[in-house]
């Protein structure tokens, strides 16, 4: 019975012991290591998409990962009659660079062409015309359009020529629809300038009268306003890079080009909505690629915005890549710790038991 009393005084102490020290631990101001564990998704600092609409838009959209927010859309609607063709620089490889302003690619459009074939003839001939009532010299002027009648001609047989031997290499299988489309394009805007260098000539000849040149004057500024309106829509079928970076591989039916600008990574990591009043801005970030590759993030935004996944709420973090920053796969899921500040043993019970 001594024994046994004894054992139980020990065990007594024992426990006293241990509940004094962890007291003492929880009491004390030691602090300890704290971080949040979570999986980002790797993004470039910005990205721009050139898509196909389904309704026949080319849509340019520009999407700031590091801001967290688009910088717009561009829609460009691709005539409904007329052939059209987008062109791609053939230097455009998967992996190459691009600088802001590089022209990737063009859009042919055999309506705009003839649309500019038909202003820039009114223009001219309303010009001679007032050139010729002005001057009086009316018989080298005559002879002049007389001379762009004939040339205007012959281009249109000769190009009457290429059409109806595409159609028979069309016919054939020979040759695609579009080329032989583009062909007869070029034929109907040729006839225009036929049209064009006959009005010319029949304006030469009849003159015009001096009461008229003030509205004539007027109508040219209209076209030449016109004309401008059109050409600023042909630089617009211009491609030009808006971002630097380099062109990525798209998968997508309807994505034609895809640039990625990677002078920076972004990491945006979904945080659980308990845990996320523990991060602060500049906490670093432990980003753990392809099982054991390590880099080092800092966190740059907090969003205030309440996700729900897979049934819990929770917020995103947004953080920059400062390590390692080259050839990292882009859109890839990893997992990561986030550096807290140091707490206290109490508060990291505190936090455990929360969790």
């Amino acid at each position: 019975m001594e024994l046994l009393r004894k054992i139980g005084n020990r065990k007594a102490l024992l426990g006293t012991v241990i509940i004094v020290i962890i007291a003492a631990i929880v009491i004390l101001p030691i602090k300890v290591p704290y971080s949040v564990s979570a999986y980002c998704k790797i993004q470039p600092a910005k990205k721009w998409l050139l898509t196909m609409g389904t309704n026949g838009q080319l849509l340019s959209t520009v999407f700031d990962f590091k801001e967290g927010m688009s910088g717009g859309v561009k829609a460009s609607q691709f005539a409904r009659e007329g052939t059209m063709k987008l062109t791609f620089n053939p230097l455009l490889t998967t992996g190459r660079m691009v600088e802001i302003g590089d022209t990737i690619g063009s859009i042919y459009s055999s309506d705009t062409e003839e649309q500019l074939a038909d202003l820039r003839g009114q223009i001219s001939t309303m010009k001679a015309s007032l050139e010729s009532a002005n001057r009086g010299d009316k018989e080298s002027v005559i002879r002049e359009y007389e001379s762009k009648v004939a040339q205007a001609e012959e281009a249109v047989a000769n190009q009457r020529l290429i059409v109806n031997r595409l159609k028979a290499l069309l016919e054939s299988n020979l040759v695609s629809q579009q080329e032989y489309e583009i062909a007869e394009g070029r034929e109907k805007v040729l006839a225009k300038e036929i049209d064009i260098a006959r009005s010319q000539l029949e304006t030469a000849r009849t003159g015009v009268k001096p009461e008229e040149a003030a509205l004539t004057a007027i109508q040219i500024a209209a076209l030449e306003d016109q004309l401008a309106a059109v050409n600023r829509r042909v630089e617009s079928f211009a491609l030009i890079s808006p971002i630097a970076g380099t062109v990525s591989r798209s998968y997508s039916a309807d994505t034609l080009m895809m640039i990625s600008d990677i002078a920076d990574y972004i990491a945006i990591i979904p945080v659980k909505a308990n845990e996320f009043p523990y991060i602060d801005n500049a906490n670093n970030v432990g980003i753990f690629y392809n099982g054991t590759k390590s880099i080092t993030g800092q966190i740059i935004h907090l969003d205030n915005e309440i996700h729900i996944m897979k049934g819990q709420q929770t917020r995103y973090a947004t953080a920059t890549i400062v390590s390692n920053k080259r050839d990292l796969p882009l859109g890839i899921l990893s997992k990561c710790i986030i550096k807290c500040k140091p707490i206290t043993i109490a508060e990291y019970l505190r936090r455990f038991l929360l969790s």
